[in-house]
């Protein structure tokens, strides 16, 4: 799925959570951040995705069980439940001189010009969450675009440390990224995820 097809397909009105990543997977991206094109791939140990599915409930058992192999399909019932993901810079896979890019710093002197072009595409949907999650360098959203609107008046935005599996603020990533995390944080519920599934946990 195309990433304008993926952000205009988001619902009308108030947002849940929006979790802002900083730029493509360097290998098996797909125009959606954080999806990969199978869940065999989110849930590899060292896949910042399966983290993130894993802190919102989705248990690789349970998103199996719901959705087989399905990444897209677990994704867009997220986007339905008002769950958004972006990334501060969007780099093109494909092109060499931009892909070259992906997974490094954030630098102002190369990157300024991209952060800006991200967050006018993402401007619409940052606007209407109620919560923000900008993680790892995506926080410097905040500091180098000052005065942008990150979240509708009321919503909080949330600066954590990336959900990395290597990330050495411990302490912190689990507060975040553990499982069901931020589910529980949010209060957020899934209805595919209610009930009985939750035993798969």
């Amino acid at each position: 799925m195309k990433r304008a097809a993926y952000l205009s397909g988001v619902p009308s009105g108030a947002l849940q959570l929006v979790v802002v990543g900083k730029d493509p997977y360097p290998r098996s991206a797909v125009e959606i951040p954080f999806c990969k094109e199978s869940l065999s791939e989110l849930y590899v140990h060292n896949c910042s995705g399966g983290v993130v599915l894993n802190s919102l409930g989705y248990s690789k058992a349970s998103a199996q069980k719901l959705y087989g192999g399905d990444s897209l399909s677990l994704f867009l019932a997220l986007r339905e439940s008002g769950v958004v993901f972006l990334n501060a810079i969007y780099r093109d896979t494909k092109d060499a001189e931009t892909s070259r890019d992906i997974g490094k710093k954030i630098l102002k002197a190369r990157d300024i010009d991209a952060l800006k072009r991200a967050y006018e595409q993402n401007e619409d949907v940052l606007v209407r969450a109620k919560n923000v999650i900008l993680c790892g360098e995506a926080k410097k959203l905040v500091r180098w675009l000052p005065g942008v609107p990150l979240s509708a008046e009321g919503g909080h935005v949330h600066c954590v440390v990336h959900p990395d599996v290597r990330n050495k603020w411990r302490d912190e990533w689990i507060a975040w990224w553990a499982p069901d995390a931020v589910r529980i944080r949010f209060g957020l519920n899934f209805s595919d995820i209610a009930g009985e599934d939750q035993l798969l946990r």
